[in-house]
């Protein structure tokens, strides 16, 4: 009976453990349209990145944040045609503590998105420069237009290519709860 006991403990652990994760996970509403859960997560590497206007975004402005990151490129006319949307949920979202930045990964950097950014004067949202793909890759980019959202901790949680409508209901939901969440 002893012998019982000693295993009845663990056992019980273990199953209080297991409902305390699937109601942290229940926590949050399910994925927005257009964006997968990342199956290992990520965490955003620690970046300095140039600005067009000159001026630097660093990764360590988003700590304990819920950051939306839309990669991008002038030369992608799915990118250009985003913008107008990503601009308003930058917008939208900086009302509450969550920022959105759109990084571009054109090749020659500030050359191509200064003059866009000059024709479109209506962007305000910060716009680094990730010309080598550096942060792009450590965070799972490989092509544009591609959206990730990384939660409180510094993790990336989901992501995903194409267009996504940051201002659908599911989208705000969705970020609202993960703002929510205490990180860790």
């Amino acid at each position: 009976m002893l012998t019982f006991g000693f295993r009845a403990r663990p056992l019980a652990a273990i199953a209080l453990a297991a409902l305390a994760f699937s109601a942290a996970a229940a926590e949050l509403p399910p994925l927005p349209a257009g964006l997968t859960a990342v199956a290992k997560p990520v965490h955003l590497p620690a970046f300095n990145l140039a600005t067009p206007a000159g001026g630097k975004v660093r990764a360590d402005e988003f700590k304990g944040k819920v950051l939306i990151a839309r990669f991008w490129a002038t030369w992608r006319d799915i990118c250009v045609g985003e913008m107008p949307s990503v601009q308003r949920a930058h917008d939208e979202y900086k009302k509450s503590g969550v920022p959105v930045i759109a990084v571009s990964i054109d090749g020659d950097g500030e050359k191509s998105v200064k003059p866009f950014l000059a024709e479109h004067k209506s962007y305000t949202l910060p716009t680094p420069l990730d010309p080598d793909m550096g942060v792009a890759r450590a965070v799972g980019v490989r092509v544009t237009p591609w959206t990730i959202i990384v939660d409180r901790s510094g993790n990336v949680v989901a992501g995903g290519y194409g267009k996504i409508d940051m201002q659908s209901a599911e989208f705000r939901n969705y970020v609202k709860a993960l703002a929510a969440k205490p990180p860790g």
